[in-house]
């Protein structure tokens, strides 16, 4: 469950990333470093076991558990800066430790295959990239071309819809508010439920910001999300959290 959980949050906190660069960045590197602490959670009880059976030592559990509270640093924003580089280096690490440890293939796999599916992933995406270019040029002509010009596209003269500022707020203050969520559930201080509806509500506004992004913010976009925005208003009351207000 707590798995599932972890995994949830990435989708959101990688949805819900706002167009400036370091806020995008920082989004993004928040979810990757809290699906790792997802990956940590299903690999610590054979780090356990293979202390016992004397697979690993009690200086690379100690290691184990230092990568952990350094993850969870990242997640909250504390300690030394963070980035990628660092996430990946101890991805690695643990890739390693979860072989030695004798952890199933699955639970390695974990720390190996996404890195193999970026890369295949990039190579189909070029390979669609480049695809889509040569159809263009087939399709429109190019200014070399027989009647030396090539036809305009109608959606380059349309500017892509932007994000009002209301709708960005919105967004900074629920990541604010699930950031808060996430520290007080893993201290017991907010029930399991609560913070599963806040998710699930974060979703909801995730897959409002992309239909906004791709529509504009028409009248029905804007009715659901003040409806989603009062869910997280009584979440964020029963939290007791002082964010609750920026719902309203």
């Amino acid at each position: 469950m707590k798995k599932l959980i972890c995994l949830f949050l990435s989708v959101i906190m990688a949805l819900c990333t706002l167009t400036a660069c370091g806020k995008k960045a920082d989004a993004e590197l928040i979810a990757a470093a809290s699906e790792l602490k997802a990956q940590c959670d299903e690999l610590a009880a054979y780090i356990d076991s293979g202390l016992s059976q004397g697979y690993i030592t009690e200086e690379d559990r100690e290691v184990f558990n230092s990568y952990v509270s350094r993850i969870d640093e990242i997640i909250k924003g504390e300690g030394e800066e963070a980035a990628m580089d660092e996430l990946e280096n101890m991805k690695d690490e643990l890739a390693a430790m979860a072989s030695k440890c004798a952890a199933p293939n699955d639970v390695v796999d974990l720390f190996v295959e996404d890195g193999a599916g970026e890369e295949n992933t990039q190579a189909v995406s070029n390979e669609g990239d480049t695809a889509d270019n040569e159809s263009a040029e087939a399709n429109n002509g190019s200014p070399d071309t027989a009647g030396g010009e090539g036809a305009p596209s109608a959606q380059e003269d349309k500017p892509a819809p932007t994000l009002s500022n209301d709708f960005n707020k919105l967004i900074n203050d629920f990541m604010e508010l699930q950031n808060e969520a996430s520290r007080k559930v893993d201290m017991g201080d907010v029930d399991m439920d609560d913070y599963t509806a806040l998710l699930e509500a974060g979703t909801d506004l995730a897959s409002l910001k992309e239909q906004a992004e791709a529509n504009g913010e028409t009248d029905e976009i804007k009715q659901k999300t003040a409806e989603v925005k009062s869910t997280i208003h009584d979440i964020a009351g029963k939290m007791g959290s002082s964010l609750a207000d920026n719902f309203k």
